[in-house]
């Protein structure tokens, strides 16, 4: 149902990825946004949303796709409050693909960071705008994802017959 409703509403999405992984559902318990700690995170930096509103809606309802879908606008990643993590690419499934990996990683990241007891040093708003357009963008996904399925293609050939 959601990524039905968001490709309705948002044709010029090509693809998006979901799930419900370790250390993005733990972070997406707390209802916020990454924090710009990282050149990594800074790729998300003000192109990410969190969607509570919908957060104890059952994802197959009909319902909670129509009111997810309207959260992607402009942006290629969400956090779903006590869900999980969802990307989305204007430009390929690869794209898609890399975000979402790329977005698990910091929510890890950012949970350990926050576990050491010590506030991270965020990387100033200007400094994580220009990281989120030079290893942001849509090809640069797309480029990340060129060895992750290259490794796929030489290890896992059975995957793709």
């Amino acid at each position: 149902m959601l990524h039905a409703a968001v490709h309705e509403a948002h044709p010029d999405i090509i693809s998006m990825c979901h799930a419900h992984t370790v250390y993005g559902t733990a972070f997406a318990a707390l209802g916020r946004p990454l924090e710009p700690i990282s050149q990594d995170a800074a790729a998300f930096f003000e192109d990410h949303i969190v969607i509570k509103d919908e957060a104890g809606q059952v994802a197959v309802e009909e319902k909670a796709g129509l009111a997810v879908c309207d959260w992607f606008k402009g942006v290629k990643a969400a956090i779903h409050q006590n869900h999980g993590l969802l990307t989305a690419s204007r430009h390929s499934i690869e794209a898609a693909a890399f975000w979402f990996i790329a977005l698990e990683r910091c929510c890890r990241q950012q949970l350990m960071v926050e576990a050491s007891g010590h506030k991270p040093v965020l990387v100033p708003p200007d400094r994580a705008r220009y990281s989120r357009e030079h290893v942001g963008s849509e090809y640069i996904g797309w480029l990340h994802f060129q060895p992750i399925y290259g490794h796929l293609v030489a290890t896992q050939p059975d995957m793709f017959t």
